[in-house]
């Protein structure tokens, strides 16, 4: 009490900014507040009711009362943990259901699938995030760019539980293929080595070839034979029929990948 008199009372939560309001609700709700209820709809409106709490709290760089709605929503889409939730494999279906392999399931390998599809959906964005900050936009080979995401704390913790879903997944389909003869029964790889090639298989899936035209069509584009038929299809399974480019990296001609967003 002393000390309150003579140096004034400071507060031990607050600290710089705002960010302190962020990191005490986020640790309130993630550590003090349990509930359940009949109803799926009610946890979802509760669950957005907290987010929408914590949203106002974020350093925006807005207002997010005053500001214009173009800008709140920019400001919102720039902020990697805001933008996430809004990501399709974070939102919790009501069925309960998630697309195993062709078969829409429920339960534990439908919860590990998802799983696997939200940390495969993430890497991307870390493997983006590191080729444009972190390395200029590239090229980088695929080897260092593994290394430097192992690297990655987040990554490399989140990698065994990725692994055991993956596991659980495998095991399913193999319980259940029509024929299993001469198939051997899935193991755990959760060792650099798989993850390795797990991030070799994210990146392929949002890769196309450097220089490839955009909204020249795929017949158009086989006719002239500057790209082998190889490349055409894995390029036309990223960007569509109408070849589109959304795809995140390019692959180059030595094997390198850059960043998509490179001018």
């Amino acid at each position: 009490m002393f000390e309150c008199v003579v140096n004034g009372y400071q507060d031990p939560v607050k600290g710089e900014g705002s960010t302190w309001k962020q990191k005490a609700k986020e640790h309130f709700i993630q550590s003090s507040l349990f509930g359940v209820d009949i109803q799926q709809q009610a946890i979802e409106i509760c669950r957005l009711r907290l987010w929408l709490s914590l949203l106002v709290d974020y350093e925006l760089g807005v207002n997010p009362f005053e500001a214009e709605r173009g800008k709140f929503i920019e400001a919102i889409r720039d902020n990697e943990h805001v933008r996430r939730i809004e990501q399709p494999v974070y939102k919790r279906r009501w069925d309960e259901q998630w697309k195993v392999g062709n078969r829409w399931m429920a339960g534990p390998v439908a919860y590990a699938q998802e799983f696997v599809d939200a940390f495969r959906w993430w890497l991307a964005e870390k493997a983006e995030w590191l080729l444009e900050n972190k390395a200029a936009g590239g090229p980088v080979e695929l080897g260092g760019w593994t290394t430097a995401l192992w690297k990655d704390k987040r990554i490399e913790g989140a990698w065994p539980v990725v692994a055991e879903a993956m596991l659980t997944v495998e095991r399913w389909k193999f319980e259940n293929a029509e024929n299993n003869d001469g198939k051997k029964e899935p193991k755990l790889a959760a060792g650099f080595e798989a993850f390795g090639k797990y991030l070799k298989d994210t990146v392929a899936d949002e890769t196309v070839p450097a220089g490839i035209p955009p909204a020249v069509s795929w017949d158009e584009l086989a006719a002239k034979k500057k790209w082998t038929s190889a490349q055409l299809k894995k390029a036309a399974a990223v960007r569509g029929k109408l070849n589109v480019p959304r795809e995140r990296f390019r692959q180059t001609n030595e094997g390198e990948f850059v960043w998509a967003g490179e001018k």
